[in-house]
């Protein structure tokens, strides 16, 4: 029985790290309980060369053009508004397609900050729009981030959020990996909600 005991506390212990991957099999009631902007997000946790720690990425559709969704994804100054977790973001200096910025995200229910100095582009790339952020300074080892928009034939757009992060904790990797799954598919949620909002 001690044993049994041990390792259902082990279960209940790790059930908040647990990525949330949508519907369930829990029933039709379950699914319809959720919010719509959270419906339809495809998730994926990649392995990234070098480290334990998986890179997390979620896909969706949203409804806005991708001239729409890029005007939001690209007005990085208004990060700190919509986006999970953001406390801050600032931009430091812009030229053209390339920026400059200052961002910093809570973690561990705000107990620490994370902080960043992002170089940040955008590119067309095979009928799609890119933004990629890439730290140069900052508290962590890494903070990676890219949008990809897609536009479809009905005038909506598909949107791909790629977030690579190694806070420089004392966190397994699993955890880690976890919170950047989480944060991906929140990411989705979060802009499906601010074109909601527009």
């Amino acid at each position: 029985m001690n044993r049994i005991a041990s390792f259902a506390a082990v279960l209940l212990a790790l059930a908040p790290l647990a990525p949330s991957f949508g519907p369930t099999s829990f029933g039709a009631s379950f699914v319809q309980a959720q919010p719509p902007e959270t419906l339809g997000i495809e998730v994926e946790a990649t392995r990234v060369a070098g480290t334990g720690i998986l890179a997390g990425e979620a896909e969706g559709t949203v409804d806005a053009s991708i001239d729409e969704v890029t005007a939001i994804v690209s007005n990085y100054a208004s990060y700190r508004d919509f986006m999970p977790h953001f406390r801050q973001s600032r931009v430091l200096s812009q030229r053209g397609d390339r920026a400059m910025v200052y961002m910093e995200v809570a973690i561990l229910r705000d107990a620490h900050r994370l902080w960043a100095q992002m170089r940040v582009s955008t590119r067309e790339e095979n009928g799609r729009r890119i933004v990629d952020a890439r730290m140069i300074e900052g508290n962590m080892t890494t903070f990676e981030a890219r949008w990809e928009l897609q536009p479809l034939a009905d005038g909506r757009t598909r949107a791909r959020f790629r977030l690579m992060v190694d806070p420089d904790l004392p966190l397994p990797d699993s955890a880690v990996s976890s919170e950047n799954l989480k944060f991906a598919r929140k990411s989705i949620v979060a802009l499906r909600r601010r074109i909601a909002a527009t």
